[in-house]
């Protein structure tokens, strides 16, 4: 067992084949209540020796649930404890988006190649539509394609997909800029009630505090008019009586 000593406290990592690995080490504050949308707080440092041995907990994704909320953690694998001047390889794991700066990426690149190629919002290619380069794949290998547009053409459509991307970006700087004592507004309130109404998020704006009434609880869906659950309620329906099973 090895034990070396960070800014926050000492930890214990292994040793195998002549490499010391120390795993989920923290060194961050859990991202939770004010934190989930502020950068990273140093973790508070801790007694004793912490043990270093295994992966500290995923982080939230979907359809996966996490054990603890402590995953901002890093692992650390050197062949020389006491060693200075070593090479260093850091390694951002990320995953498979499907939400998230990735897929916003994704989706204003689609809209933007539309908006070139089917919607007629480029000056330099006119109202044209203009059909993607078409191929067909056999066994994984392209076999043959067909081209639709000349590379000049090709070369065009990227460089207006790029100006009105980089145009909606400035964009939305300018606004988010011009307006962030409302933007943080904004963000305090939803960490502090996870959802606002149109009313709520204008009061916010205004500078105004949010008054909910906590004393009476909000209607069910079942007790709504006009609207009715397709999932049954728990419970025994009135007026209703259990058929006999055979054998009963």
């Amino acid at each position: 067992m090895t034990v070396v000593a960070t800014g926050a406290g000492r930890v214990r990592g292994t040793s195998t084949n002549g490499v010391h690995a120390f795993r989920g080490i923290p060194y961050a504050q859990p991202p939770v209540g004010l934190l989930r949308f502020a950068a990273p707080v140093p973790h508070e440092p801790w007694d004793g020796v912490l043990d270093a041995h295994e992966f500290g907990p995923p982080p939230p994704q979907p359809m996966r649930l996490t054990s603890s909320d402590e995953w901002l953690t890093v692992n650390v694998w050197t062949p020389d404890i006491g060693a200075a001047g070593l090479p260093v390889m850091v390694w951002l794991y990320g995953g498979r988006f499907t939400t998230g700066a990735s897929d916003d990426i994704r989706r204003a690149t689609g809209l933007a190649r539309r908006m070139v190629t089917e919607f007629g919002f480029s000056e330099k290619l006119g109202p044209l539509r203009y059909a993607d380069n078409e191929e067909e794949v056999f066994l994984g290998h392209s076999v043959t394609q067909r081209k639709n547009v000349s590379d000049a053409t090709a070369r065009v459509i990227d460089e207006e997909i790029r100006r009105i991307v980089d145009e909606g970006e400035r964009t939305a700087r300018e606004i988010l800029t011009g307006h962030l004592d409302e933007l943080h507004a904004l963000a305090k309130g939803l960490l502090e009630y996870e959802t606002l109404s149109a009313d709520e998020i204008r009061r916010l704006i205004k500078g105004e505090r949010i008054v909910r009434d906590t004393s009476t609880p909000a209607p069910s869906e079942e007790s709504r008019p006009g609207r009715r659950s397709s999932v049954p309620p728990s419970g025994r329906p009135s007026g209703l009586e259990p058929e006999p099973q055979p054998g009963n």
